[in-house]
């Protein structure tokens, strides 16, 4: 019996049991002994960089899709051929911001397929109903456009609620994440298709940027220089009106422990703009010794049946197909989130758009301290210069 091992990123222990149920199955048909490894989320790309350095340990990993980039340009993996596509059901099937993720363009501008998408992370405005109708606020439509979310927001806080708006603003990658959804409303873009040069700079991106950024005055105090964690806390506990997240916060409110006003008063909504849609992916590493066994794996994994079998628990589905099921057709917050995924992006992984996603992150961060600290300054200008110089230096460096 042939063995393989595969790498996969869990904090939670439901999905961590729930993957291995899933590897015990996949043993049971396929006669192949699987070897698990659980990273945590925290040093996942800290054990995965170990691997490339080492050229050693897993077949198979699960990775943050925004990595792919950067393993790609370490030459660490090993791509999927046409034929291996196509017997997991083709492009097609596949959300498509999921199916984007996976895909670099090589010199000669052809797509290679460096990675099968396995979870998908859509983000969604969640907010209070009760504060809205308080407010004398139309919740249909409070959040159709971007211009319309900053009015609720207006309204919000003219009607006297002391915290309307939160996002992730700490350094983190999470931040770039919602302030995607303000670049891509407004037309703008973060690099170009093939990588050599930057596109943040643009007068699109830079307006998308203003946008966000200008809501800084409907974030309180407390509300600031949060992660992601702490967006979460600070909303299930009635401190925040409306919140920019991802899927989790939904599964929070689900596991219990919010103030039962709020999930009394849940509401959830398509963010305006373009929604960002994270996840992971499956990859087999350039050092694999059993292919046939890693690509069975991946395609079980991956399957519908597979996805349809063991849920939410392991991730939100990258299939089109499980859109039109449970929980998605039934449950109102659900059907939100499968809208979202439907329609949303994910970053394209170009060449060295990892460098450029750290850079960025550390930029945006520094500009939300800026604001926080400073309300007045002028934001244009500041967002100018500040993403004018960086895109200066990060286009020498690809161009190069």
């Amino acid at each position: 019996m042939a063995e393989i091992e595969f790498s996969f990123i869990a904090d939670d222990p439901v999905r961590i049991g729930t993957l291995q149920s899933a590897l015990t199955e996949f043993e049971g048909r396929s006669r192949v002994k699987v070897r698990a490894r659980v990273f945590p989320w925290a040093t996942a790309w800290e054990e995965l960089f170990k691997i490339v350095v080492s050229e050693a340990g897993p077949d198979v990993s699960e990775i943050g899709t925004t990595w792919l980039s950067s393993l790609v340009s370490m030459n660490a993996l090993r791509p999927f051929s046409g034929q291996e596509v196509a017997a997991l059901g083709g492009p097609s099937v596949f959300v498509p911001a999921a199916w984007q993720s996976g895909s670099v363009r090589n010199n000669v501008g052809a797509w290679v397929i460096w990675a099968i998408p396995y979870t998908t992370d859509p983000w969604v405005l969640y907010y209070r109903r009760d504060l809205l109708a308080q407010a004398g606020i139309d919740e249909q439509a409070a959040f159709q456009t971007l211009e319309r979310l900053e009015g609720t927001l207006h309204r919000l806080q003219e009607s006297g609620m002391p915290s309307p708006w939160v996002i992730p603003t700490v350094q983190s990658y999470v931040a770039l994440h919602a302030l995607a959804h303000w670049v891509w409303g407004a037309g703008g873009h973060f690099i170009r298709a093939d990588g050599k040069r930057t596109r943040f700079n643009e007068p699109e991106a830079r307006a998308g940027m203003l946008a966000c950024f200008r809501l800084h005055r409907y974030i309180a105090p407390a509300a600031r220089n949060l992660d992601a964690a702490q967006v979460t806390e600070l909303f299930r506990m009635g401190g925040v009106a409306v919140a920019l997240a991802g899927h989790w916060l939904l599964d929070t409110m689900r596991q219990g422990g919010a103030a039962p006003v709020v999930s009394a008063n849940l509401g959830l909504a398509i963010p305006p703009g373009v929604p960002f849609v994270g996840g992971t992916g499956l990859v087999l590493w350039r050092h694999c010794r059993h292919v046939r066994e890693a690509v069975e794996l991946v395609r079980f994994l991956s399957s519908d049946q597979a996805q349809a079998k063991y849920g939410v628990q392991i991730g939100l589905p990258t299939r089109l197909a499980a859109l039109e099921r449970p929980p998605f057709t039934t449950d109102p917050g659900y059907k939100v989130i499968g809208q979202s995924l439907r329609i949303g992006r994910g970053f394209q992984a170009t060449y060295m758009w990892g460098l450029v996603e750290e850079k960025l992150t550390a930029a945006v961060a520094e500009l939300w301290a800026e604001v926080f600290a400073n309300p007045d300054i002028d934001l244009e200008a500041v967002i100018a210069e500040r993403m004018g110089a960086l895109a200066a230096r990060l286009d020498s460096i690809l161009s190069g």
